[in-house]
C-alpha cells in the first residue's frame, strides 16, 4: 500500500506536467521545424506547419492525458487504502475529473481496464480510516499571501497617478476608469493590511476565521474543500456548517495554500478530533 500524498505526486506528475511538457515541447520543436522550413512563395508548407505548431501539441497532450488517466487510476486506487480522499484530493489537483464530468467519455482503455475499474468501484463502499501526519502541528494558520500584498498597493499608486494626470488633459472617461480601478486595488491593499493577524486557522480543537471567528469540532458539520471553475475567476475554498448557518470563504488569495493540500489538513484535525472524542468515550 501507499499514501495517499504519494499517489496524488505522481499523478500530478503524470497527468499535469508530462501533458504541459508535451504541449509546450512539440510546439517549441514544431515552430523550429516551421522556421527551417519557410522557403518563400511555397504557401502549402508554412500553412501546414502553422496548422502543425497550432494544433498537434495540444491533440498530443490530451491524447497522452486521457491514455495515462486509466492507467493511473488502476494503479493508485489499487494501491492506496483511503480511496474516498484520493479521490476528492485528485479531484482538487485538477488531475482527475468529476463523477459527472463529459470528459470521461474520452477516456482510453481497453476491456481488461474496464474490469479492473469495475472491480475498484467496490473499494468505495468502505470508509476511509484516519491516518495520523505526526508532521502537522497543533494548528496550522494561514494569511494573505505576502507577495500580492506587495502588488496591490502599487498598482493603487500608479492607477491613481495616471487618473489624476489624464484628467488635466481632459480624458474623463479614461481617467475614470483609472480612480475607479485605484480605488478597487486600494481596498484590495487595505483589506490585506488591516487583516493583521491570520485569516484562517485549523486546529486539534476546531476552525477560526477572520470574519466569523472561531467554531469548536463539535459545532461544525460538512466541512470540506470545494472549486469553482469559472475561467479566470476560478477559485478554491472552504465551507462548513455550524448551528445550521453555512459559512463559505476563498482560499485562493492566502500564501501556502493549494486546494488538495489543504484538503488533507483539514482531514487530520477532523480526524484527530474523531479520534480522541471516541478515546473519551
Amino acid at each position: 500500500m501507499i499514501t495517499v500524498d504519494n499517489a496524488i505526486k505522481n499523478g500530478r506528475w503524470l497527468l499535469f506536467w508530462v501533458p504541459i511538457f508535451i504541449l509546450f515541447g512539440t510546439a517549441g520543436l514544431f515552430a523550429c521545424v516551421f522556421l527551417y522550413l519557410i522557403a518563400g512563395d511555397i504557401i502549402w508548407v508554412n500553412v501546414m506547419c502553422s496548422l502543425l505548431i497550432l494544433f498537434l501539441p495540444a491533440i498530443l497532450s490530451i491524447l497522452y492525458y486521457f491514455y495515462m488517466l486509466p492507467r493511473w487510476r488502476i494503479w493508485a486506487f489499487s494501491n492506496v487504502r483511503n480511496v474516498h480522499e484520493l479521490k476528492q484530493r485528485a479531484i482538487l489537483g485538477q488531475i482527475y475529473p468529476k463523477d459527472d464530468s463529459f470528459l470521461w467519455r474520452f477516456e482510453i482503455k481497453n476491456e481488461e481496464q474496464k474490469q479492473q475499474i469495475e472491480e475498484l468501484d467496490k473499494k468505495f463502499a468502505l470508509p476511509d480510516v484516519f491516518v495520523e501526519d505526526y508532521n502537522m502541528p497543533f494548528e496550522t494558520s494561514y494569511s494573505y499571501s505576502k507577495i500580492e500584498n506587495a502588488f496591490y498597493l502599487p498598482c493603487t499608486i500608479g492607477a491613481a497617478f495616471g487618473g489624476i494626470t489624464i484628467v488635466l488633459h481632459r480624458e474623463y472617461f479614461v481617467s475614470i476608469l483609472l480612480l475607479l480601478g485605484s480605488g478597487m486595488f486600494g481596498f484590495m491593499a487595505y483589506k490585506r493590511m488591516s487583516a493583521g493577524g491570520p485569516v484562517l486557522t485549523i486546529s486539534n480543537d476546531g476552525i477560526t476565521t477572520k470574519e466569523d471567528g472561531f467554531h469548536a469540532w463539535c459545532d461544525i458539520k460538512n466541512e470540506q474543500i470545494f472549486f469553482v471553475s469559472a475561467g479566470r475567476a476560478s477559485y478554491f475554498g472552504l465551507s462548513f456548517e455550524v448551528n445550521g448557518e453555512s459559512v463559505k470563504m476563498k482560499l485562493s488569495e492566502l500564501t501556502g495554500l493549494s486546494s488538495y493540500k489543504i484538503d488533507h489538513v483539514l482531514r487530520t484535525y477532523r480526524g484527530r478530533y474523531e479520534t480522541s472524542k471516541s478515546e473519551r468515550t
